[in-house]
């Protein structure tokens, strides 16, 4: 009977310490305090793991409540690093955001505890598996970026291996045209031609003056025919952001960007136009004339981005914010179902349902947002953005 009693005793105390361990978990977080940290990590000779986030980010917020309470993650990383978690707009956090150059958010840094760099990832991940793996690689001492930085500086300049630090760079967030360069150097022009090498292009050079992209305008027809679709886009894609670099609504960018804009037409870079008028718009949104920006864009936006649904709803999201005109609105309506026959999304059906109802036609306005809130739940979006277009609904139906 004794027996028996410890056997069920034992039972229960088992039972307890798995139900403990298949509770959630967390990472076990230091808040704002570098200095403990770096103190905790040379003398346990870790890794610290920085989550360089801000309150309104809401990715970070997400990666708080999904990933560092998963219990493979907080397991992972309670016994491989000291965890800190920075505020970059205040105390401490502040001083990191300058030294580390932390533009973007969130930002996750892996420093040791004299503060060196070891490896770092810009953006949220999604998989526990994928933060898992994330801490491996800055553990590593053969991938991470740390290593991959001294490699490079001791001159290796393989396909291969450029090709790997490359990514790791455009994962960091940094510069790669330094690297680029080097690597263009070392081979001949005419092995941009070469498949993995003009890959290795499209994915990591966004200049407009490198050696890479000289070579590709000086010999567009040949690009145009073995890799005609990547060709239009790099060469787009890459001008483009050149151009909106100095759309910042500054009188001293304006020059500038117009002789930019010249630049673009006379290279004859693909689909110019619509560069130029991206860059007009977005000039007259940061110079508030918003009455400029209804005109041309009701003008000229069905023209050049009737194939482009994207840009076809962000145009009329904004036509909406700033102007009551009917016919205007009637454009930006057209927009929408331009955008919904090519690509059916519930942020789209949204803005059309807020134009119908602005044009007083309610009951148009009340079918389109049913679609909205329909195809959120068939997507299995955010219950925010449900609550949001089922509030709307009920807005419209009063």
């Amino acid at each position: 009977m004794k027996l028996n009693k410890i056997l069920l005793l034992s039972l229960i105390m088992l039972g307890s310490t798995l139900l403990v361990h298949c509770q959630n978990q967390s990472i076990k977080f230091i808040e704002n305090d570098l200095d403990a940290a770096k103190e905790m990590a040379l003398e346990s000779k870790k890794l610290i793991f920085v989550d360089a986030y801000a309150t309104w980010c809401g990715p970070c917020k997400w990666m708080s409540a999904n990933i560092f309470t998963n219990d493979l993650v907080a397991d992972y990383y309670n016994e491989n690093f000291v965890n800190l978690k920075l505020n970059m707009e205040k105390g401490d956090g502040k001083d990191f955001a300058k030294k580390y150059s932390i533009r973007a958010y969130p930002t996750l840094v892996f420093i040791d505890g004299e503060g060196n760099v070891h490896h770092r990832k810009v953006g949220a991940l999604r998989e526990p598996e994928s933060f898992v793996a994330l801490g491996e690689t800055a553990q590593s001492e053969i991938k991470n970026l740390k290593a991959m930085h001294d490699k490079y500086q001791k001159g290796e300049l393989s396909k291969e291996f450029i090709t790997e630090y490359l990514k790791v760079l455009k994962s960091a967030g940094e510069k790669r045209s330094g690297v680029l360069a080097a690597f263009y150097a070392k081979i001949e022009p005419a092995q941009f031609q070469e498949k993995d090498v003009f890959e290795m292009i499209v994915e990591f050079d966004n200049s407009v003056n490198s050696k890479a992209i000289e070579y590709i305008l000086e010999n567009r027809a040949l690009f145009n025919e073995k890799y005609e679709e990547e060709t239009k886009e790099l060469l787009y894609d890459n001008h483009l952001e050149w151009v909106m670099d100095k759309a910042s609504g500054k009188k001293e960018d304006r020059k500038e960007m117009e002789l930019r804009m010249i630049k673009v037409k006379k290279r004859n870079i693909p689909e110019w136009q619509k560069i130029v008028l991206i860059a007009d718009l977005s000039e007259l949104i940061k110079e508030k004339r918003m009455d400029e920006y209804v005109e041309i864009a009701v003008a000229d936006v069905g023209e050049y981005f009737n194939d482009d649904p994207g840009a076809l709803h962000g145009f009329a999201r904004t036509v909406l914010k700033n102007t009551k005109e009917p016919a205007n609105l009637e454009e930006a309506l057209k927009w929408t179902e331009r955008a919904i026959e090519q690509e059916n999304h519930p942020t789209v059906l949204d803005t059309k349902a807020d134009i119908l109802f602005e044009l007083d036609r309610k009951q148009e306005a009340i079918a389109a947002e049913q679609e909205a809130i329909e195809l959120t739940k068939e997507k299995g979006m955010s219950k925010a953005r449900l609550e949001l277009y089922e509030k709307k609904l009920e807005k419209f139906k009063k």
